[in-house]
């Protein structure tokens, strides 16, 4: 069935490539395409997702949001409604959505956290029957967020987290926090290792983790 819509094209960033890559399911993949295909051509959001796929829809809707008002700004129009025309995609426009890419990444880095502190203080409620609180991160915090965020999958946030929450040491030395999971060190060990043996004891001595890894992917 052909949608009415008047957009011919748009750019697709390679941010979205990158996250979509993230997705370890082809079911995952087709709705958060499906969900930037739609908002694109027929400014609808996406509805339904579930959390995953609407994490990697959110980490990515500055700029998908800003390629829907930058075409409405150029064509003065709505997207819906007609069949479609031979509009394309201008110069100015795809300039804009690189610029917006840019300048958005702060404000993407800093939904993205906002996520990921909500989705840790939930999963620490279910996982010791006690809410989490925090909401906001120091400034070494967020250094560290941010780095994982470049190298690590999603995924790796679920395995690393699970086995920090299964660890004797951590849970009897109540060390089930985001300060803890998120420094760099720590993760690798509970990634790659998954329940740690042999922790350190707060005294600096080193971990007897083995099979460490550390997965390059961007998000």
């Amino acid at each position: 069935m052909i949608k009415p819509t008047k957009r011919k094209a748009f750019n697709f960033l390679r941010s979205y490539f990158d996250v979509l890559n993230e997705l370890n399911n082809d079911k995952d993949r087709l709705n958060f395409l499906l969900s930037i295909i739609n908002k694109q051509f027929l400014d609808e959001d996406p509805t339904n997702l579930n959390f995953i796929v609407n994490l990697c829809y959110e980490s990515q809707r500055h700029p998908i949001e800003q390629s829907v008002k930058g075409w409405k700004r150029a064509t003065n129009d709505t997207l819906a409604t007609t069949p479609p025309t031979t509009l394309a995609t201008t110069p100015k426009e795809e300039e804009e959505e690189e610029e917006e890419e840019v300048k958005g990444k702060e404000q993407l880095y800093l939904e993205r956290k906002k996520k990921f502190i909500d989705w840790f203080n939930q999963q620490k409620k279910i996982k010791t029957g006690r809410k989490g609180t925090i909401k906001i991160l120091s400034t070494t915090d967020d250094n560290n967020l941010k780095r994982l965020f470049k190298e690590y999958k999603i995924e790796d946030f679920k395995i690393a987290l699970d086995n920090m929450f299964k660890s004797t040491w951590a849970t009897t030395n109540g060390m089930c926090n985001i300060t803890h999971l998120i420094r760099v060190d720590n993760f690798n060990k509970y990634l790659g290792q998954g329940v740690p043996n042999g922790e350190s004891n707060g005294t600096g001595k080193t971990w007897s983790a083995t099979n460490a890894k550390n997965i390059n992917v961007t998000l």
